[in-house]
């Protein structure tokens, strides 16, 4: 999936800065939930095939989320550490700009 700031896919520029979450971080977070401790149901409640959006008000989860998980063990477990995390970095800079702009995450399934 890659995640834009905005309002709709239609209005989404392929262009721009994207955060892309390869497929496989994604599984290895769902498949390791339980050891998280970091709620990630924003993540988990996405249609990894379809477009999709997560609103405004959920913006400030998903920063905290990121930010959660940057100081967790799990990514260090990943297959690759350094990737997750810049991801998990890159997701919470994401949106905390999609905040300021009063937008909010557009996700484009695979």
């Amino acid at each position: 999936m890659n995640f834009y700031v905005g309002k709709s896919d239609l209005n989404v520029n392929y262009n721009d800065y994207n955060v892309r979450l390869a497929d496989e971080l994604s599984e290895y977070l769902y498949q390791n939930q339980d050891k998280i401790g970091v709620d990630l149901s924003w993540l988990f409640l996405l249609d990894p095939y379809e477009n999709e959006y997560i609103p405004l008000d959920m913006m400030s989860k998903v920063q905290q989320s990121c930010r959660d998980l940057l100081n967790v063990a799990i990514l260090d477990n990943y297959r690759f550490p350094l990737e997750a995390k810049k991801t998990m970095k890159d997701m919470a800079e994401m949106a905390k700009k999609a905040m300021d702009l009063g937008l909010g995450l557009v996700s484009i399934g695979d």
